[in-house]
C-alpha cells in the first residue's frame, strides 16, 4: 500500500526551502555589505592618513606647534589602527610595520618641533601665503572631524582652532609687511603705507582681547618712519588690493567658527 504525502507536509517542505533560501540569499548581501563597508571606511581612513602626511609635508615646523604636530600625528596612528582592524590577518605584518614606524618618527618629530617652533617663517609671496592659508584650512578641517568623532575633547579642539586661526592671521599680516617693506625699499613709501594700514586693519578686526597690541605698535612705528620719508618725496602710485582673497578667506574661517561656536561645541 502506497503512503500519500499529505498536502500540508508538502506545504510545509516548500516553506522550509523557501526559508533556506531566503537565509542564504540574507546571510550573502550582508557578507557582501560587511565587505562593501570595511572597504568604504579603509578608504576612508586610508584618505585621513593622505590628508595629514601632505599637511605635514607642507607646513614648516615652526607651525606645527602648540599641539598641532602631536595631534596630526595621533591622528594618522588612530587611522593606522583603524585599516588594522578591518584588515584580513595576512595583511596585518605591513600594516603594523607602518604603525610601527609612525612611532619611531614621532619622538623624532616632536623633538624637531620642539627646536624650531620659536623660529619665525618668513613669508615672501601671496602664493606661499596662500597655500600656507589651504593648509591650515586643512587642519581646521581635520579637528573638527576629529572632535566630532570624539577622538579629541572640546577643550583640546578649542585650543588647536584658536591656534590656526592665529597662524591664519598673522600669516596675512606677515604678508602685508613683507609687500610694505618691499615698497619702502623701492621708495614707494605710499604704497608702503597703504600695505602698512592693511595689516593693522586685520590685526584689529581679530583684536578683542590684545593679542596683537604689540604688532600693532609695530607697524605704526613704521608708517611713522614710512611717512617721514614719504615728505621728501611725493609719490604717484596706486595701492593694490593684494591678498584680498586671503583675507576673504580667513573672514569666512571666522564665520565658520563662530557658527561651530553657537551649536554649542564649546558648552
Amino acid at each position: 500500500m502506497e503512503s500519500v504525502v499529505s498536502p500540508i507536509t508538502i506545504t510545509a517542505a516548500i516553506l522550509v526551502f523557501v526559508i533556506i533560501l531566503i537565509g542564504a540569499a540574507y546571510a550573502y548581501h550582508s557578507a557582501e555589505n560587511a565587505k562593501i563597508e570595511k572597504s568604504r571606511k579603509a578608504s576612508m581612513f586610508s584618505n585621513r592618513i593622505r590628508r595629514i602626511e601632505e599637511v605635514m609635508s607642507t607646513l614648516p615646523l615652526p607651525y606645527l606647534g602648540h599641539g598641532l604636530g602631536e595631534f596630526l600625528i595621533s591622528e594618522k596612528l588612530d587611522a593606522l589602527e583603524s585599516i588594522k582592524s578591518l584588515s584580513m590577518k595576512d595583511h596585518n605584518s605591513s600594516i603594523e610595520e607602518r604603525i610601527a614606524n609612525t612611532k619611531g618618527e614621532m619622538a623624532e618629530f616632536m623633538d624637531k618641533i620642539v627646536q624650531e617652533q620659536h623660529k619665525s617663517v618668513n613669508i615672501t609671496s601671496e602664493a606661499q601665503a596662500q597655500q600656507l592659508h589651504n593648509t591650515f584650512h586643512e587642519c581646521h578641517r581635520l579637528v573638527l572631524a576629529s572632535f566630532k568623532s570624539s577622538r579629541i575633547s572640546k577643550v583640546d579642539a578649542s585650543k588647536l582652532i584658536n591656534y590656526i586661526k592665529e597662524r591664519l592671521i598673522i600669516i596675512t599680516y606677515e604678508l602685508f609687511s613683507y609687500s610694505a617693506y618691499n615698497a619702502q625699499q623701492a621708495e614707494k613709501y605710499t604704497l608702503a603705507i597703504h600695505y602698512y594700514e592693511r595689516a593693522i586693519d586685520e590685526l584689529r578686526k581679530h583684536n578683542a582681547s590684545h593679542t596683537y597690541d604689540e604688532y600693532i605698535q609695530k607697524i605704526k612705528n613704521r608708517i611713522a618712519h614710512a611717512e617721514e620719508q614719504q615728505k621728501a618725496q611725493t609719490s604717484l602710485e596706486t595701492p593694490e588690493n593684494q591678498s584680498s582673497s586671503l583675507v576673504s578667506k580667513l573672514d569666512e574661517l571666522v564665520d565658520e567658527d563662530e557658527t561651530w561656536k553657537k551649536k554649542n561645541v564649546y558648552d
